[in-house]
This record gives structure tokens, C-alpha cells and sequence, in this order.
């Protein structure tokens, strides 16, 4: 007996086992049943190249430029496409400082042999491509000349920088801690600031050797997108205002798929510099008006690029109108309880059929008061009030929707309205005025004077 009790003890302490594996399994599953499908798409949103010779870089970062066309950003080397390196083929640097930089750095001062496409650079902690410019030491340049030529002779083999025309000097407090390296031939920049921005220059020997035009801004902020639509018939309008301003003038363009299939195809944009908005149309399609949209927007500049999170909408259920326009608001002649209210559907609301139910709502308070009333009213547009105070004034809002689909609208600017009251006659007046008559039996003053 106690043998079958060992055993069927085992056997349950197994089944749990097993039962155990198998609702792991099916969790698992579970699991992978509900991740989102959008988890996996691949949105592109591509960053856009800076022209040629042109870098970009963030506000902090330590910016290394050579005579000879190197550009090295936090550590990493930036080669320009199209920069302007030896444009009038200028005697090249003398030949022991070129080498005397590169035995003590590592690092050759000789324009590339090679191309590539601009790149945008940003602050990096660390970066795998590095340079020991720290070790470059600034030095006069030798001579063998006599003593009465060497200021001569130096000031013409020396590099000049230039920004925007203007020479660059070391310690220049315009633009931070400025230090030359390698007698000149480069030009460091230790903490990069919005103001260090221009086209920068080195000239040697009364020539131009190279010349790069330095960005300095932060990249685009993550861009929020929100799409409304005014009406059933209208269009669906999406858009992103930064928060920050804007440095450099983005592109910005839709990222757009209906229903499930995820197909996302892209839909420009326009961005206002003047109003500091991107935004973007839909055309309305009656057959999509039930139909789920995702959307992305797309940020991109030379400073950078990002993208919003995703979207989803319904047209007919994210609908929101405008406010109900020209409000206006009148008492009742001898009417102590009642204000008249008339207005007009929102001038964005397409269309105006019968095909649609559009409900309103009314709200009305005294204009000393804080306690709204708020009255429903379907498919008018005026409504008497008859439960007013007489002889008071009254704040009036009114919102619409449609009654099936959408959001209620923001509610229109208030407009005021006095209830009417009848006028209080003061009787001791009469009474003044005939006893003035009494003097005069033949009932006009001037008779005397006739």
C-alpha cells in the first residue's frame, strides 16, 4: 500500500511537470500571436546629405580642420565630397611639418585620394577612428634664412585661417578656445558653439588651400503628429508644430497605408518657416471613411532626421468640426425670460446636406455666475432661451458634432446678451408737471407772447 501511494505520488508530481511544460508552450505562442504587426515594419525616413563641402555638426563638439582638407569631428574624420581642397593648386605645406605632424599624431596632413558623400556629424562619447591631436604642438616655423628675413619668410609660410573673411586667431574669445597645430596647418575648435558657424577658410602663401563651410545646429526634434478632419466630405489634414526653433528648413513628408496590408507610401508635406508648421492634405475618399490609416511623419534635414510614432485613425471617428460661426444673441421684446440665439454651421463644414445628423449644444450662464446650463439642440440653427433672469446678462457658447460620428467641436467665443425688462416710470414726475400746467388756464406758455 505504501508502494502505490509512492507511486501515484510520482505520477501526479509528473503530470504537473508536464502540464507545466505544456502551458509554457502555449504562452509562448500566446506571446507571439499578440505582437504588434507594426513592430516589423521597416520605415524609412532617409537623413538628407549636406551639399558639397559643407559639414554639419552639434553645439560641444571639437572640430579639427587641416590645410590640406582633413576634417575630424569628436575623434571621427569627415570626408567631403566636393569640398574645395587646392582650388588654385597653392605650394603645398612646407614638406617638415607635414611629416612632423604625421610622426607625432599618426595622422597624414596629405588631401585624400578618395571621396565620399558629406556626412552629418554629431557628438560621440567614442568613436573607433581617432587622432592624437592633442600631441601636435604650436610652434614657429623654422628657417635657415638670416635673422632680418625669418619674420618675413615665417609670416609667408605660415597657414591663415579665416572665418567668413575674418582672421581666426588663437585665444579668439569670440569663439571659444581656439588652438593651432601643427604651425598652422590645422585648426582646432575645442567646444563648438551656434556663433562658430560660417564658411571657413586656410590660405597659404597669399592662396586659398581649402575652404569648408561649418553648420552648427542640433538635430530635429522628434516630430508629434496629430491629423483631424472638419467634416465628413473634407479633406483629412495632418500636421506637426516644433516645439523649438528651427535651424536649418526641414523637409517633411507622410508616411501613409490603409487598411491592413502595412503597403506605406509616402505623401508630401509642406513646411512654413513662417508659421513653424509642416503639414500635409488628404484627399477625401467617400470609400475610406471607415477605413484604418497609419501614419508616420518624416523629419529630415542636413542637421538630421527622425520620425513620430505611429498613427492609427478611422476618418469618420476621428472627425472634430469647427465651432458654429456668426453667434449672435438677442433679447425677446416684453419677453423678461427669454434670449434668442441664432448662428450658422462652421464654414469648414463641406457641403451642407441633409445627409448628415449634426447635433449642437448650448451653454449660457449669468455673466457674474460660474454654473453653466446646457441645453441639446438637433438640426436647428436658433434656439430660444426661457429660463433667463430678467434684466441680466448672459454669457452664450455653442459647440456641433455630427450625432453618430466624431468629437464635439471646441465651443465658439462667448458673445453676451441682456434679458429685457420693462421700464420703471416714476410717477412723482407727472404729478410736477401738472401743477406747472395749473398756472398757465389756457394750456400754452408762449400765449402771452403771441
Amino acid at each position: 500500500m505504501f508502494q502505490r501511494t509512492v507511486w501515484l505520488s510520482e505520477r501526479e508530481d509528473c503530470w504537473q511537470e508536464e502540464t507545466k511544460t505544456m502551458l509554457t508552450s502555449h504562452l509562448w505562442l500566446c506571446v507571439l500571436c499578440v505582437v504588434p504587426v507594426c513592430s516589423f515594419i521597416d520605415v524609412k525616413c532617409p537623413r538628407k546629405d549636406p551639399p558639397p563641402g559643407v559639414v554639419v555638426i552639434s553645439p560641444g563638439s571639437r572640430l579639427v580642420l587641416t590645410c590640406s582638407g582633413h576634417v575630424w569631428v569628436d575623434g571621427a574624420k569627415v570626408v567631403l565630397n566636393g569640398s574645395n581642397i587646392n582650388k588654385r593648386r597653392p605650394a603645398p605645406v612646407r614638406d617638415t611639418t607635414t611629416k612632423k605632424a604625421a610622426a607625432e599624431t599618426g595622422v597624414s596632413l596629405e588631401p585624400d585620394r578618395h571621396t565620399a558623400s558629406p556626412l552629418t556629424v554629431q557628438p560621440a562619447s567614442a568613436s573607433t577612428t581617432t587622432m592624437g591631436g592633442s600631441d601636435w604642438e604650436d610652434k614657429e616655423m623654422e628657417s635657415d634664412e638670416e635673422e632680418g628675413s625669418r619674420v618675413t619668410r615665417g609670416f609667408k609660410l605660415t597657414p591663415q585661417w579665416k572665418r567668413t573673411e575674418q582672421l581666426v586667431q588663437k585665444g579668439d574669445t569670440n569663439r571659444g578656445k581656439v588652438t593651432f597645430l601643427g604651425h598652422g596647418a590645422a585648426l582646432t575648435l575645442e567646444s563648438v558653439r551656434l556663433t562658430d558657424a560660417g564658411n571657413y577658410t586656410c590660405h597659404h602663401r597669399g592662396r586659398e588651400a581649402f575652404a569648408v563651410e561649418v553648420v552648427v545646429a542640433d538635430p530635429p526634434e522628434k516630430p508629434s503628429l496629430s491629423c483631424y478632419k472638419k467634416s465628413p466630405e473634407s479633406k483629412i489634414q495632418c500636421e506637426w508644430r516644433p516645439l523649438k526653433p528651427i535651424a536649418k528648413v526641414p523637409s517633411c513628408y507622410l508616411l501613409l497605408s490603409k487598411g491592413e496590408t502595412h503597403n506605406f507610401h509616402q505623401v508630401p508635406c509642406s513646411f512654413s518657416s513662417q508659421r513653424s508648421l509642416c503639414w500635409c492634405d488628404l484627399e477625401h475618399n467617400q470609400s475610406e471613411l471607415r477605413t484604418t490609416h497609419s501614419a508616420f511623419l518624416c523629419v529630415t534635414s542636413i542637421t538630421g532626421n527622425d520620425t513620430s510614432n505611429a498613427i492609427k485613425f478611422t476618418p469618420l471617428n476621428f472627425m472634430k468640426p469647427d465651432p458654429p460661426s456668426d453667434v449672435t444673441a438677442h433679447q425677446e421684446e416684453r419677453q423678461e425670460k427669454m434670449i434668442k440665439v441664432t448662428w450658422n454651421l462652421p464654414p469648414t463644414w463641406k457641403h451642407q446636406c441633409n445627409c448628415y445628423d449634426i447635433i449642437y449644444e448650448i451653454r449660457y450662464r449669468p455673466a457674474t455666475s460660474v454654473n453653466d446650463q446646457v441645453s441639446m439642440i438637433r438640426s436647428k440653427t436658433s434656439y430660444v432661451i426661457t429660463n433667463v433672469l430678467s434684466g441680466v446678462d448672459y454669457l452664450i457658447q455653442l459647440r456641433i458634432r455630427e450625432a453618430d460620428d466624431g468629437h464635439w467641436s471646441d465651443w465658439s467665443s462667448p458673445v453676451h446678451a441682456r434679458s429685457w425688462t420693462a421700464e420703471v416710470v416714476d410717477l412723482t414726475t407727472p404729478m410736477v408737471h401738472l401743477q406747472t400746467l395749473a398756472d398757465y388756464p389756457d394750456g400754452s406758455e408762449n400765449d402771452s407772447y403771441s
